[in-house]
């Protein structure tokens, strides 16, 4: 069997999940799996170290709720991980939020853009050896708002490993247009 998945368009993508929660997988499940996947694809395609910063760029959604669940493996794998939300935590609901709760309940540092400012945003990025892309998937549409802009265009900039989750951010999910990141594993 390959390694590859066929690709779909987001709509497909989204219909896929509607029919896989409607025969029986809960939603947070799904994003477990998916969470999981992605960590799990990371020590595979690159040589972790027990000091190796990892970075979580997460948005508000289900792509952002992937990224909590992949840095509360990394944490009980031993790593310290940090989230940045690219949101108000009170804006995070859902599946994605369950999530959250369950990464902050297993001790992942957790701050939000607003709290950084965009200074202190840059500087992370300096001390991580690894950044997980989490902030736009799938569901996208139209051209990244603020503060999501000014993250993508520092992604752009970032000099380690770049792990995109479902698709870069700033790239159309059908037409593969945009402004994205080169990363190094989707």
């Amino acid at each position: 069997m390959s390694k590859h998945l066929s690709l779909v368009r987001s709509a497909r993508m989204a219909a896929i999940d509607q029919e896989t929660i409607a025969a029986g997988t809960p939603g947070h499940e799904l994003m477990c799996r998916a969470g999981a996947g992605v960590w799990a694809a990371a020590v595979d395609h690159f040589a972790f170290q027990p000091d190796t910063k990892t970075l979580f760029l997460c948005g508000k959604g289900n792509n952002g709720g992937d990224g909590f669940v992949a840095a509360t493996i990394a944490k009980s794998a031993g790593y310290d991980p940090t989230i940045i939300l690219f949101a108000d935590v009170q804006d995070v609901t859902g599946d994605a939020l369950y999530h959250l709760n369950r990464a902050r309940d297993a001790g992942v540092d957790l701050h939000t853009f607003a709290e950084y400012g965009t200074t202190g945003f840059e500087q992370s990025l300096t001390s991580a050896d690894v950044l997980f892309d989490c902030l736009l998937g799938t569901g996208t549409s139209g051209a990244p708002r603020p503060p999501l802009d000014r993250a993508i265009a520092a992604l752009r900039e970032f000099q380690g490993r770049i792990i995109a989750v479902d698709t870069p951010s700033g790239m159309d999910p059908d037409t593969g247009e945009g402004l994205a990141a080169d990363a190094h594993l989707t």
